[in-house]
């Protein structure tokens, strides 16, 4: 089921629509492709936050 502008289409709607169900098919893909890049973006963020952090304790080691 994928539901478009408001309009919710069946399963059996979208197979009778060979072209239609290769694009659901797609954007799935998209999706599942969307749902992986956000999880990196947010992994290489606490990254980039343990690195900022250890310049921070570096720098406040060879202040005090």
């Amino acid at each position: 089921m994928i539901t478009i502008n408001d309009v919710t289409y069946t399963e059996e709607q979208i197979k009778e629509k060979p072209q239609a169900e290769m694009f659901v098919a797609r954007i799935n893909q998209l999706r599942e492709q969307l749902t992986q890049l956000e999880m990196s973006a947010n992994e290489l963020n606490v990254i980039i936050n343990a690195y900022a952090g250890s310049i921070s304790e570096i720098m406040e080691a060879e202040e005090g």
